[in-house]
């Protein structure tokens, strides 16, 4: 039952509400829709606090007011893993700034939101009085998942398991899951893209089997991907802190517009901006910056969202994704809040693969795709120009950019050190294949449940990254360079009929302790 000032419901039913704490351990509504608050706070950004912890315990106490600050405390001490005081970095240049996000113990943005949901969800557990663990399901296409199990793995009362595609990560995104060893952590790789892995969690939450199972072994069902709204509000605090660091510099005037530039393939991160901007920071436009899957670049050109189409493996692995589950809040957002229409299009979503959008897009909200030859030829442009290294989700943000009006604020999603074959090549004006880079697949070309041991090539990585440091004048950030060590990965790869039993059989385990 809700007892606070903050209530939240499904994208899909807005009859049916939640506290904050009740939403943040669902994960995911009962009808498969998203939580989204019943309404936005509207801020004065010219009041908030100006250090990032403050402004972050301030963001979460007006959607989450049922935690007291002492909790918010708590909460927001999960950025003490972050090497630097300096939790975002800000480089700016003439004509951009780069928002820089990956400074956490995984190197990308997804530490921003996932080191403090261990503590949002342990705080609601604590604020709700459930007498349960957590089993927490993760479909990721690298950085979620390395990520939660940094923040989750070894931690009391809770389970996590991770889905990853199968070559479908980078080298560095495998060996920071794969070397998770904690008895809680579960870590499997899928033959099938990030679609899938996300399909089948999606499935698991709404099964009456597995929800009946997960309640007789005591253990409540919830997500560390960007459909929890714990983790998706930590992630608007950063564009508030942007623009007031921007404004103190002097780049831009208070009160002016500043454009961003997001890449993005569930859209979590460009949403986080939607939001941050309908409660009252002065953003102009904001660009859905898209790789080769361009599925959002083609659905705000037309209105058509067609998920019906060839899947391609690209140098920015982590937007390779076809179905964006946080555009549902954007829609919702966007029409008012008309659950009858969300249902209607995620359900055709789910039955045809498409469907059709009636409503108009706001002019401030742009897109543009680029393709891995030009993400190659951007990453070699920004550091030609700016003496600048950036990673191919970068690259690809930085390109979009084009169609600014503003300053432009770029996001800057991960450490380029984590995508060392992708920036080398494009610093070395190698070979990179042209189109022949981005690998087109249909199906999966291999459903065994096997896999051989292979030793990680650390020997190899690391010459990599010297390379690249030494290329760039860089250092690759101790959170990827202290953790390259020879062991054997023997990966479980999973066949995609596997994976719903595979979920039930974890779920079935002893509780965790």
């Amino acid at each position: 039952m809700y007892h606070g000032n903050m209530k939240y419901h499904s994208t899909r039913n807005r009859t049916d509400f939640v506290s904050g704490p009740e939403a943040i351990i669902a994960g995911l509504a009962p009808d498969g829709g998203l939580y989204v608050p019943e309404r936005l706070p509207a801020v004065d950004w010219r009041a908030l606090p100006v250090t990032y912890r403050e402004l972050v315990r301030h963001i979460l106490g007006l959607f989450f007011p049922e935690f007291s600050q002492s909790a918010l405390m708590r909460i927001v001490a999960g950025y003490d893993k972050f090497a630097s005081n300096e939790i975002v970095q800000i480089q700016e240049f003439d004509d951009y700034a780069f928002l820089e996000l990956y400074h956490g113990p995984t190197a990308s943005f997804k530490d921003m939101a996932l080191s403090l949901l261990p503590g949002l969800l342990r705080e609601s557990y604590l604020l709700t009085g459930r007498d349960k663990s957590a089993f927490i399901m993760v479909a990721t296409s690298g950085d979620t998942g390395s990520a939660a199990l940094e923040g989750f793995a070894g931690q009391e009362g809770t389970e996590i398991m991770v889905l990853y595609p199968d070559g479908g990560v980078s080298e560095i995104q495998q060996l920071q899951m794969e070397a998770v060893r904690d008895n809680n952590a579960h870590v499997f790789a899928i033959a099938g893209n990030f679609d899938d892995a996300q399909r089948a969690v999606k499935q698991a939450f709404v099964s009456a089997d597995i929800r009946h199972l997960a309640a007789n072994r005591r253990k409540d069902l919830s997500s560390a991907n960007s459909i929890n709204i714990g983790r998706l509000v930590p992630q608007i605090v950063y564009y508030f802190y942007a623009y007031q660091r921007l404004a103190a510099t002097g780049r831009i005037d208070e009160g002016a517009l500043l454009d961003v530039s997001v890449p993005t393939g569930n859209f979590g991160d460009i949403l986080a901006a939607i939001y941050a901007k309908a409660m009252g920071l002065p953003l102009g436009n904001i660009i859905c910056a898209s790789n080769t899957n361009k599925v959002l670049t083609d659905f705000f050109a037309t209105g058509r969202y067609d998920s019906r189409r060839e899947f391609a493996k690209t140098l920015s692995p982590s937007m390779d994704i076809l179905v964006s589950s946080n555009l549902e809040r954007y829609l919702h957002l966007l029409c008012g809040g008309d659950s009858e229409l969300i249902t209607d299009c995620y359900r055709s979503l789910a039955e045809t693969g498409y469907f059709v959008w009636p409503l108009d897009f706001p002019s401030d909200l742009r897109s543009k795709h680029k393709t891995d030859p030009e993400t190659t030829g951007l990453i070699r442009d920004a550091f030609d120009k700016y003496k600048y290294l950036i990673d191919p989700h970068t690259a690809v943000a930085y390109g979009a950019a084009e169609l600014a009006t503003n300053y432009c604020l770029i996001v800057s999603t991960a450490s380029p050190y984590k995508f060392s074959d992708a920036v080398l090549a494009a610093l070395e004006s190698s070979d990179v294949g042209g189109d022949a880079a981005t690998r087109t697949v249909t199906e999966p070309a291999d459903l065994s449940t096997e896999a051989p041991a292979m030793m990680a090539e650390t020997t190899e990585l690391t010459a990599k990254l010297e390379r690249l440091e030494k290329l760039a004048d860089t250092a690759a950030p101790r959170s990827i360079s202290s953790k390259l060590r020879d062991f054997e990965i023997t990966p479980t790869i999973l066949a995609l009929e596997d994976i719903l039993p595979m979920i039930r059989q974890c779920v079935g385990n002893s509780p965790a302790k």
